[in-house]
């Protein structure tokens, strides 16, 4: 967990400067989702929402619809994701949107499934265990939606 906490100080310590800085709340809430604290990953969520609508963005709501997904909330989970790809259908190319967050969830997916190989920690690999199947799920859906767009 180590690297966890260096993170999540790291994230604090830009959120002092800045308390709507959207890069810093998306990595706490990254970080708050893993461990399982949705409530926080939540105010993380609407933090960046609430502050930047002018430039909304797809990773924001999918990352939301993650924790509901995690807390067995599969409607609200939904309904949060189909926000995010409304956001990506508006994007200039909403191709290469879908094609960049596909690889970039896969990235956060790998680093996971490494992460779980070197812990020993049965607590935190489910943690892991348990956000990693919330990426698949979300990449399954955005993959899904990407077939049928093409």
């Amino acid at each position: 967990m180590g690297d966890f906490h260096k993170a999540s100080e790291q994230f604090k310590k830009a959120l002092e400067r800045k308390l709507q800085d959207p890069d810093a709340n998306n990595g706490m809430e990254a970080l708050l989702l893993i461990q399982q604290r949705y409530d926080e990953a939540l105010r993380c969520f609407k933090t960046v929402i609430d502050h930047n609508q002018d430039e909304e963005s797809a990773y924001e709501w999918i990352n939301w619809s993650m924790v509901f997904w995690q807390q067995e909330k599969k409607e609200e989970a939904m309904e949060i994701f189909r926000k995010g790809m409304s956001v990506i259908d508006k994007a200039s190319s909403p191709e290469d949107e879908r094609q960049e967050i596909i690889k970039t969830y896969t990235r956060i997916q790998m680093t996971l499934e490494r992460k779980i190989l070197q812990t020993s920690e049965q607590e935190e690999k489910i943690r892991l265990e348990k956000t990693i199947a919330g990426i698949r799920w979300a990449l399954e859906l955005v993959e899904g939606l990407k077939e049928e767009k093409s």
